[in-house]
């Protein structure tokens, strides 16, 4: 039994941000504490999965926004890092394709055991997301970027999981033509080389009950589920195989 809890802390003020993990028994007593650095830079834990060997995989931001000026100024790029059950670090990896750096914002498991990594540049100003295919130590294979028409504010590719040999993507578009907003929701599957295979898009009406999507996972039947939030309250949706919407 037990827990292995894993975030971000600052311990001082002179100090960056720390991927920071807590051990506990099965009554929640803490048994360990280990505060894990990426680089020199402050770092944002977003992601942890655990892996079928027992080790974690945690994946976030590194060269987050700080305002400790002991520490110079760097484009933020994404780490991944794959930690024994003692938090030690088996390998680490960082990752920026875009000029203005790279956040991190989901993965998924490749077929082969890899990763498929998605991110969004730094700048407001761009509208690229980003799958970064690496190996199972974290090695980068290869990069796409992906810019479907104009995105309205933020909205993007923003949740990924496997498909097949290859990853789906869920997220909301938006466009602003002289004032009149249109939107819809959208489904996409990729090949393991992140060619397109298909998509599927959700017109919605009403641009207030836009749906941002927060995560999916596949089931073992090939069903996509995905979460997220709208302007009041949130959802569940299933998607199948296809991605076709079959209820939210």
């Amino acid at each position: 039994g037990g827990m292995l809890a894993v975030g971000t802390a600052q311990f001082n003020d002179d100090d960056g941000l720390d991927a920071f993990l807590i051990k506990t028994d099965s009554s929640g007593n803490s048994q360990w504490t280990r505060a894990v650095h990426v680089t020199t830079y402050n770092e944002r834990v977003s992601r942890v999965l655990a892996l079928d060997n027992g080790n974690l995989l945690i994946a976030g931001t590194e060269a987050v926004e700080t305002s400790l000026s002991s520490f110079p100024e760097r484009n933020p790029a994404v780490f991944l890092m794959e930690i024994d059950q003692e938090a030690n670090v088996i390998w680490q990896q960082t990752y920026s394709i875009d000029a203005s750096g790279n956040e991190f914002k989901d993965l998924a498991v490749a077929a082969d055991g890899g990763y498929f990594l998605l991110a969004d540049p730094s700048s407001l100003s761009s509208n690229t997301s980003y799958v970064i295919r690496v190996d199972n130590s974290g090695v980068q294979q290869w990069s796409k970027s992906y810019s479907p028409q104009i995105f309205w504010a933020d909205f993007s590719f923003t949740a990924i999981t496997q498909a097949d040999s290859g990853f789906a993507v869920f997220g909301t578009h938006g466009h602003n033509d002289a004032g009149n907003y249109t939107a819809y929701a959208f489904s996409r599957r990729y090949d393991n080389e992140g060619i397109l295979i298909d998509e599927v898009q959700y017109p919605t009406d009403d641009v207030s009950t836009l749906q941002r999507v927060s995560g999916a996972v596949t089931a073992s039947d090939g069903a996509f589920y995905t979460i997220g939030e709208k302007r009041i309250g949130g959802w569940v949706a299933k998607y199948d195989s296809q991605g076709q919407l079959q209820w939210n």
